[in-house]
C-alpha cells in the first residue's frame, strides 16, 4: 500500500462492538478525478476502498422525500440558534438549527424543499442524539 501522509484512526461502530481501523490516502490512478483510492486496514486486513464524488461522476439525486420529514440530532449538542422559523418556506440543503456538538459548529440542514411545520428546540436547548429537531412538509 503507498501511502500518502500518515493517515487516520479511526473508531468504527458495529452493532454492539467498535472496532479500530486505520484509514489512509493512496496515490496512484484516481487521484483529482471522480474516484479516490484509499486503504484501510481493519483487523490485520487491508481493504482498497474508494471515494465516490456523486458530482464529478454526473449521479443525480434521488427525488426529494414526499410528505412530512422530521429531522433528529445525529450526536448529543447544545442547540445554537435557529435560522428559520416554524412557518417558513425553506429550500433543500437550506440551514435550519445550528448544533454545538464537541466545540464544533454544525448546522443542520432542510431534506427537503418545503414549509417548516414544527420546530420543536430552542437556542439553548440540549439534545441527545436522536431526539427530533423540526419537521419539513
Amino acid at each position: 500500500m503507498e501511502r500518502r501522509g500518515d493517515g487516520a484512526l479511526v473508531v468504527l461502530a458495529l452493532a454492539d462492538r467498535t472496532r479500530e481501523a486505520a484509514v489512509v490516502r493512496e496515490s496512484g490512478p484516481g487521484d483529482g478525478g471522480a474516484e479516490t483510492p484509499y486503504g484501510v486496514l481493519l483487523g490485520g486486513r487491508h481493504y482498497a476502498v474508494r471515494l465516490l464524488d456523486p458530482l464529478k461522476r454526473g449521479i443525480v439525486a434521488r427525488p426529494a422525500r414526499e410528505g412530512p420529514v422530521e429531522v433528529r440530532a445525529i450526536m448529543p449538542g447544545k442547540i445554537r440558534a435557529l435560522l428559520v422559523r416554524e412557518g417558513d418556506t425553506v429550500r433543500g440543503g437550506q440551514g435550519v438549527v445550528v448544533v454545538e456538538a464537541m466545540k464544533m459548529e454544525n448546522e443542520i440542514p432542510a431534506p427537503k424543499d418545503g414549509r417548516l411545520s414544527r420546530v420543536r428546540v430552542r437556542p439553548g436547548d440540549t439534545v441527545e442524539a436522536g431526539t427530533a429537531l423540526f419537521t419539513v412538509e
